[in-house]
């Protein structure tokens, strides 16, 4: 891997898309912008990108769908979507989208784009094996040994009754209630504080986490965080009380793979542990 990072920006607004590429100028970044989606794809088939910024409305193609094909050539690139003021229904749209983090037009702060830009670039250099800025190699090395554990901790034994589900829940009735509901799904290792949860991970990754926002110490933010440290890759299901817009896209920015409103309902349950799990 070069020590370049490459980010490609696709808008059909010409003002937008040269206001981005002028805000995204800095060393050690080389921005590509395009205007449709089909230029977007020729240029994503020439060249390996680390992150993808794209409008949630172009024409022809959605920028939507254009994430997908661009996911489905590239696992590892992170995308960020432009959209119009957001809701919690469009946020939490974003993550079953796969989005790593969205920018809400009309833009007011640069420095917050530049910044949303810089975290999901150094989360995808730690996923390609680069190390983001300041993270040594023997620390992307753990991290590529704890996505190892994970995932042989998922195929020791064959089959699905090797899945190993992690359940972090203060309130012991919701989490009983969680237990029978994810029962089937293999091995439950029920938790009731973050620092096990922590300690879970850097010994033997579950193959999900399912977490309470009602979490303290460290609170649901800084244990996705800790969690996504040890393992950039481990799959994180968070159980939210009262969703907002800026929980949410803060959750996103953290790398959360799934957010469910509480009481969580069954079926939504089961249709999120089918993607994780």
């Amino acid at each position: 891997m070069t020590d370049e990072a490459k980010i490609l920006i696709i808008e059909d607004d010409p003002a937008v898309r040269k206001m981005l590429a002028h805000a995204l100028e800095r060393p050690g970044w080389a921005i590509d912008a395009v205007e449709t989606a089909e230029e977007a794809l020729e240029v994503v088939g020439e060249a390996s990108h680390d992150l993808v910024i794209v409008d949630k409305n172009l024409p022809a193609m959605s920028g939507v769908e254009l994430a997908r094909e661009v996911r489905e050539r590239d696992r590892e690139v992170a995308i960020v979507m432009i959209t119009g003021y957001a809701s919690v229904e469009s946020a939490m749209a974003m993550i079953r989208y796969g989005i790593d983090a969205y920018l809400e037009k009309p833009f007011d702060d640069i420095g917050e784009i530049r910044d949303r830009v810089e975290r999901s670039v150094e989360r995808v250099r730690v996923l390609r094996g680069g190390g983001a800025e300041g993270t040594s190699a023997g620390a992307t090395g753990e991290a590529g040994d704890r996505a190892g554990d994970r995932i042989a901790s998922t195929v020791e034994g064959g089959g699905e009754a090797a899945r190993r589900i992690a359940i972090l829940c203060p309130d012991r009735e919701a989490g009983d209630r969680l237990a029978e509901q994810l029962e089937a799904w293999g091995e439950l290792v029920r938790l009731s504080a973050s620092w096990e949860a922590v300690e879970l991970f850097e010994d033997r990754p579950p193959t999900v986490l399912v977490a309470d926002d009602g979490v303290e110490d460290p609170d649901i933010f800084e244990l996705v965080a800790a969690v996504k440290a040890i393992d950039p890759g481990a799959s994180c299901l968070v159980l939210l009380d009262e969703p907002s817009v800026k929980t949410i896209s803060r959750l996103i920015e953290l790398g959360v793979d799934s957010v469910l409103e509480k009481p969580v309902d069954a079926r939504d349950l089961l249709k999120e542990m089918t993607h994780l799990a």
